[in-house]
Parts: C-alpha cells; sequence; structure tokens
C-alpha cells in the first residue's frame, strides 16, 4: 500500500479530510493485526503505520500555517497516538513550533 503525498493546493479542510482519513484507515489495519495475534503482549506492541508519515505532513503544514481548528485535532491525535513509540518525535521538536497557533491566544488589543 503506497500513499502518495498530498497536494500542495489542498485547503485546510482538504489537509484534514485527507489526514483522518489516512489515521483511520491505519486504525483499521492496526485492528485487523490485533485479531490475528494470540499474544496479549504482542498486541499491545501495534501501532498505526501512517502516524510517522501524518506527524511529518502535519507538522509541515502547522509550520506553514494551513491547519485550522480539524488540522490540529488530527495533528494532536497522531501526536497522542505517537507517544510512548520509538517514531514519537521529540520535546525540542515539538517546543520548536510551540508558539506559532494564537488560537489559544485571546484577541489583540490596542
Amino acid at each position: 500500500f503506497q500513499i502518495t503525498p498530498p497536494l500542495s493546493d489542498l485547503t485546510p479542510l482538504g489537509i484534514y479530510l485527507r489526514a483522518f482519513s489516512l489515521y483511520l484507515e491505519g486504525e483499521r489495519r492496526k485492528e485487523e493485526q490485533v485479531t490475528e495475534l494470540r499474544d496479549p503482549l504482542e498486541r499491545t506492541s501495534l501501532n498505526n503505520a501512517n502516524l510517522p508519515r501524518l506527524e511529518a505532513e502535519l507538522r509541515r503544514a502547522y509550520g506553514l500555517g494551513k491547519l485550522d481548528a480539524f488540522g490540529l485535532y488530527v495533528y494532536g491525535v497522531v501526536l497522542k497516538g505517537l507517544r510512548g513509540t520509538k517514531r514519537a518525535p521529540s520535546r525540542s521538536t515539538a517546543r520548536s513550533t510551540k508558539g506559532k497557533s494564537n488560537i489559544a491566544e485571546g484577541p489583540e488589543e490596542g
């Protein structure tokens, strides 16, 4: 299964729909693998294979300011899914993008 790269002219809604559908597809595949495994320890070690690629794509879109609230939501879901895996982004990567969004900020005064 080959994932094609996103189009450069995707709208924020297009980015969200692409990312969320790829996330759900990875979760579906993970669940199929879980049902095939008998060992509970192996079941807990399975991860969504699409998460590292989605994280890279969404990090890039976030850096370019192309994520709306829905895109930020799926980016958070992807980051949460990567937490605790070997492929999780480092804290310094997460800090380097901190402050680029003004969603939590109130209206400007003045």
